[in-house]
């Protein structure tokens, strides 16, 4: 079983930010589980030219996808990893959020995680942009010469069929 490649590793830290090598948030083993459950995810979603082989008990993905230059397959577990990084880092801040008052002074947490809250609703959020990549390459990969055909279906010249 082929272990994840660390070009995954770097492009999944460049999209959670987990960019400064001298005080990483996550170790790349930890980073790796999470490519490899995406990648499963991705691999139930999805058909792909590549046959691929996911097995997150001994985290790898078989054939390589980055050997294989399947950007498809790189690009979407990559933002899938990236979505349940920030939602997971959602999900820690709203458990931490807090307010406290006590006379003049106050603790006001809660502004945190409803940030990040906005942040995974916006277009731009890795969770979205997943959705968004994921319907295109839906769209882009139709079989051919799959139609649908509806009881007001036109041939190109304009007769009913």
């Amino acid at each position: 079983m082929a272990v994840i490649n660390p070009v995954m590793t770097t492009v999944l830290r460049e999209m959670i930010g987990d960019t400064d090598s001298s005080n990483y948030t996550y170790t790349d083993a930890r980073l790796e589980v999470l490519l490899t459950v995406s990648a499963y995810q991705v691999n139930q979603e999805l058909d792909f030219t590549t046959s691929y082989t996911v097995d997150v008990a001994a985290t790898g993905i078989t054939p390589d996808p980055v050997a294989q230059n399947d950007h498809n397959f790189i690009s979407l577990t990559t933002l899938k990893a990236a979505c349940t990084s920030d939602m997971a880092e959602f999900r820690d801040k709203a458990k931490c959020a807090s307010k406290v008052s006590d006379g003049l002074s106050s603790i006001d947490t809660t502004k945190q995680a409803e940030g990040y809250d906005k942040y995974n609703k916006s277009p731009n959020s890795n969770c979205s942009l997943y959705e968004e990549t994921k319907l295109q390459y839906e769209a882009g990969n139709l079989g051919v010469g799959h139609v649908i055909l509806g009881p007001y279906s036109q041939d190109l010249g304009g007769r009913l069929i």
